[in-house]
């Protein structure tokens, strides 16, 4: 189970994507979707926004390991403009709150909108 999404100026897709057994699939999306339910009517525990912020801090400090990653890195965020942000990402991400999570939840995941494919 995983997430994606491209940090960019304009709107983009938030993809959610999980693997299981064979005939597990509309199990896992709904669960999946509940999950989503879940962001939408209440609060995250701040020690699950912790261990999200310590996996996302992770990620992109492997991800710059490389003179290449930290090439890529900077490329990206100087693409957006923004090209300050590749050093000021860690305290960014250690900034977000559970409060931070819920609105943002609440701004951009609409069930209404979404569409759900499931291979078998």
């Amino acid at each position: 189970m995983g997430c994606e999404y491209l940090t960019q100026r304009g709107p983009g897709l938030f993809v959610l994507w999980a693997e299981g057994e064979k005939g597990q699939g509309r199990a896992i999306a709904d669960a999946m979707m509940g999950e989503v339910g879940r962001l939408l009517s209440e609060k995250p525990e701040k020690e699950e926004v912790e261990r999200g912020k310590r996996i996302v801090k992770g990620n992109y400090a492997f991800a710059r390991e490389t003179l290449l990653g930290e090439a890529k890195a900077l490329g990206f965020f100087a693409a957006l403009g923004e090209t300050e942000m590749a050093e000021a990402y860690d305290g960014w991400v250690e900034s977000i709150t559970p409060e931070d999570i819920s609105r943002i939840s609440h701004r951009y995941l609409d069930l209404g909108r979404r569409i759900v494919v499931v291979m078998e």
